[in-house]
């Protein structure tokens, strides 16, 4: 009787209810008592709320052999979806806060592009006040770089204070650039605002090209 099916055993009961069996008779009065147990366990797992509740119902449910019934299954899916569900949202709480951190001074390229990284990642809403912050922040602070970037090389090509005839001098310059340009293209800066840069990186890398052929 322990592994009954519940629509077995109700069906059983119901036979010896036909025969007019005393429910004192052992295994109808054991088939009895099962099938009320069931009855009561699908009853808690129909009344669990809590996360709790639900845990508790569950284990009576396999206890009176429902594991493998849909309605054990479903909130057992339930179950998980919960818990699921409060791991991602503890998640993106410390995502949150991560963000908030990285915009309070003294901000940090680093730490803003670690923050929205992990922000993605959990896919946080691209709505959120303070996600949108930090990426502006982010992209502020790229744009900054990438002139300053461009400046320094441009100057020091056209000044000759850069080796352009060293091949490792040229291509640390060439990384350096393209290194720069995936940081703004991750950041949402639009290409338009990438013109200048790219156009550099297209001349330090047509220097390495050459510089490879001459080896």
């Amino acid at each position: 009787i322990g592994g009954t099916d519940m629509e077995d055993l109700e069906a059983a009961v119901a036979a010896a209810e036909a025969a007019r069996l005393q429910p004192s008779e052992s295994v109808y009065a054991k088939a009895m008592d099962l099938l009320y147990e069931k009855r009561e366990a699908l009853r808690h797992l129909g009344f669990a709320y809590s996360e709790k509740d639900l845990v508790k119902a569950l284990e009576r449910a396999r206890k009176a052999g429902l594991a493998s019934c849909d309605t054990y299954l479903e909130a057992k899916r339930q179950l998980e979806m919960r818990r699921e569900t409060g791991q991602r949202s503890d998640q993106q709480s410390n995502v949150l806060r991560a963000l908030e951190k990285a915009l309070t001074p003294p901000v940090s390229r680093e730490r803003l592009e670690r923050a929205v990284r992990n922000a993605r990642v959990l896919d946080l809403d691209p709505n959120d006040p303070t996600f949108k912050a930090a990426l502006q922040r982010l992209q502020e602070i790229l744009k900054v770089e990438i002139v300053r970037l461009t400046q320094k090389i441009r100057s020091g090509l056209n000044q000759r204070t850069l080796d352009r005839d060293r091949l490792d001098v040229m291509q640390q310059l060439k990384d350096q650039l393209n290194g720069m340009i995936q940081a703004a293209k991750d950041a949402g800066i639009d290409e338009a605002d990438l013109e200048d840069i790219e156009r550099l990186r297209k001349k330090v890398h047509n220097i390495v090209e050459d510089l490879k052929g001459s080896i």
